[in-house]
């Protein structure tokens, strides 16, 4: 037999027996074990029966809402998606309108929106209506 081919095969001999101990097999075989025994309750027939069920009566009716993700459906999603870049635009023109009739700059409304958010997250909440203080500062009025 050629030589190569005995140094090959005691090559792959010694990787089957050194790898198993190098990624810790033995106690990993342990661990598995343990893992079987907690899944022991839900194994049992009745249990496996119930876990049919479910799956049958529950997750494959809902195999239907899997088309209506057609082609057709994501462009349109998609074009919703561009949509939103343009309340983004329109978004920008609001608050110096917003400003504007309020006799107010747009970096006071922009603080009373602060106010308000901060506002907002309490548990208090606020009325959420802005208005100028003597210094001419946005400010949100409670209650």
């Amino acid at each position: 037999m050629n030589r190569k081919l005995l140094w090959a095969v005691l090559a792959i001999g010694l990787a089957l027996v050194i790898a198993p101990l190098a990624l810790s097999l033995p106690s990993k075989a342990a661990a598995g074990q343990r893992m079987m025994s907690g899944f022991q309750p839900i194994m049992q027939p009745d249990q496996v029966k119930t876990t049919a069920y479910y799956y049958n009566q529950v997750f494959v009716p809902l195999g239907t809402v899997t088309p209506m993700m057609s082609a057709q459906n994501l462009a349109k999603f998609q074009a919703y998606l561009k949509g939103f870049g343009s309340v983004q635009t329109d978004a920008a023109k609001l608050v110096p309108l917003l400003a504007q009739a309020m006799k107010m700059t747009p970096a006071q409304i922009q603080a009373c929106c602060r106010t308000c958010r901060r506002c907002s997250a309490t548990s208090t909440g606020c009325s959420g209506r802005c208005s100028r203080t003597s210094a001419s500062s946005a400010r949100c009025l409670r209650g």
